[in-house]
């Protein structure tokens, strides 16, 4: 990403263990919504929605926090495996 960002930016991490895709969107409100289209936000999470068979409401979360965003970059990385479920449940 650095050919697209330059040289001069800023680089920020969150991490929630435990947390469902609802409080994953939701950690940083007041930063997230003076982001410009100059900005990127990559979310990357999902795994406990998976493991409690609640990936419709991860993804209905995930699309509200894209569709409010629309001021910004965001990047939707794919849910991580969860190495502690029956491998059929992380197909992808």
């Amino acid at each position: 990403m650095q050919p697209n960002l330059g040289r001069d930016f800023e680089v920020q991490g969150k991490v929630k263990p435990e947390a469902n895709t609802e409080k994953i969107v939701n950690t940083s409100p007041n930063m997230t919504r003076k982001l410009t289209k100059k900005d990127v936000v990559a979310v990357w999470g999902g795994t406990c929605d998976v493991g409690r068979n609640e990936t419709k409401k991860g993804l209905h979360q995930m699309k509200n926090f894209v569709s409010i965003h629309n001021q910004t970059n965001v990047i939707v990385m794919t849910v991580p495996c969860r190495y502690d479920l029956d491998p059929k449940s992380c197909k992808r």
